[in-house]
């Protein structure tokens, strides 16, 4: 980490820092990307899914890396998706609610998958280190005729927020993230290098793949001690 944090610094730094109006990650928010009656093909096609299955995914990332583990079960993200939709249908009066209060509510109601192993993570090695720019490529890549129609930053900025809205709950107190979801996702795609290319697909600067995505959001962070 030590090695890599002068250039990290120097490429996810650079130009003015802007502040925002947060947007609101409820359930009209929810709602709005939900693919209707396609969502039955999320399983085959996840591009058609993709705004829904990336906020969860980012949203677990921190959990794993800054909660106790049990804290975020193996689930079925096409079965969470589809209870938070169902929720929200069913609930009209509650779409100011956050998705984050939702998703912990019904994480506990859901089926477990079974426990594989550690997969491509290495042997006691924290899940959420072996999140890198491999993992952030495939979720930076939306195909040209989905809802983000390649554009990396459409599909990469739910991701982010999944996160962000998970840390300003869970996360330690001396980091924050003034910034948009769209900021921080343009930041790390410019650090792996990922480019849309049409139906070429999207590159990655290979160099730099193994750097885990935990560590780029956490130094694209302010520090609440100035360091």
């Amino acid at each position: 980490m030590k090695k890599i944090l002068p250039f990290l610094a120097a490429a996810l730094v650079q130009g003015c820092v802007l502040s925002y109006a947060e947007e609101r990650y409820d359930g009209a928010w929810w709602l709005a990307h939900d693919p209707g009656e396609q969502a039955k093909l999320c399983k085959q096609q996840g591009d058609i899914c993709a705004v829904q299955f990336n906020f969860l995914d980012g949203y677990s990332l921190c959990s794993v890396s800054f909660r106790d583990p049990k804290a975020w079960p193996r689930v079925s993200f096409d079965d969470l998706r589809s209870a938070i939709t169902l929720y929200y249908r069913n609930k009209p009066t509650r779409l100011s609610e956050p998705v984050a209060v939702v998703v912990e509510k019904l994480l506990p109601t859901l089926k477990p998958l079974p426990d594989l192993g550690p997969g491509n993570c290495p042997a006691n090695t924290p899940r959420g280190r072996c999140y890198t720019g491999e993992e952030w490529w495939e979720i930076a890549s939306p195909l040209p005729d989905s809802e983000c129609n390649d554009d990396p930053v459409c599909t990469a900025a739910p991701f982010v927020a999944g996160f962000l809205e998970c840390y300003r709950r869970y996360g330690p107190r001396n980091y924050e993230f003034p910034q948009s979801a769209e900021y921080y996702a343009k930041k790390i795609n410019e650090f792996y290098g990922i480019e849309p290319h049409g139906l070429e697909g999207t590159d990655m600067d290979g160099k730099v793949a193994h750097v885990p995505v935990v560590d780029l959001l956490l130094l694209l962070a302010e520090r609440k001690d100035g360091k």
